[in-house]
């Protein structure tokens, strides 16, 4: 049996034009909240922000117990109930920022998304600093963020950008004036975003 690649994150279980839903196999390969990834859809790289996590039950009518009252932290739970394995389910919701073509960064939606059971990989320093160079992503992200941490996942989303860019505070004053208009020139939104990605 070979080994999963190593920035293998998980599997997708639920998917929309927009979005999708992907099961991580292990403890490990939660990706961060904000973080670029990419699945195959088509022959091209569906490039994707984290844009949610979720742990829980793996069967929806129970729920999760408490374990460790005896335990002196939290890893000594996980090794003397290996069974939790099998019972819990980390889920993460990426919202979908553009595609690579052929090498070629495109800002928008595919025709199509990947389809169920697409394996998510993590994006590499190299493909985030070439995909977000220019700051047209972000149009895309929040024109389809659906809910009210859209300012934070914007934020978290240009902290790892500016990581991988050349010059990070350079990057982040160039995001700033793709996202102010977007939050209505609110100093105060502006301002909270861009501490988040400074952060």
């Amino acid at each position: 049996m070979s080994a999963a690649p190593p920035d293998r994150l998980g599997e997708i279980v639920a998917v929309t034009s927009t979005s999708f839903t992907a099961q991580c196999y292990e403890k490990a390969s939660i990706p961060a909240f904000g973080s670029f990834v990419r699945a195959q859809a088509d022959g091209r790289d569906i490039i994707a922000i984290v844009a949610g996590i979720t742990s829980g039950s793996i069967d929806p009518s129970r729920r999760v117990s408490a374990r460790g009252e005896n335990e002196f932290d939290d890893d000594a739970i996980w090794r003397n109930n290996p069974e939790l394995s099998a019972l819990i389910r980390t889920e993460f919701r990426a919202t979908i920022v553009g595609f690579l073509d052929d090498g070629i960064v495109q800002h928008q939606l595919p025709d199509r998304p990947p389809r169920l059971h697409a394996f998510v990989f993590g994006c590499d320093r190299e493909t985030i600093a070439r995909f977000a160079r220019r700051h047209d992503f972000l149009s895309v992200l929040l024109a389809n963020g659906r809910d009210g941490s859209i300012d934070a996942l914007v934020g978290a989303a240009l902290r790892h950008a500016a990581r991988a860019s050349e010059d990070a505070r350079a990057y982040l004053v160039g995001a700033g004036r793709v996202v102010a208009p977007s939050v209505e020139h609110d100093a105060r939104r502006l301002a909270g975003i861009l501490r988040v990605a400074s952060s």
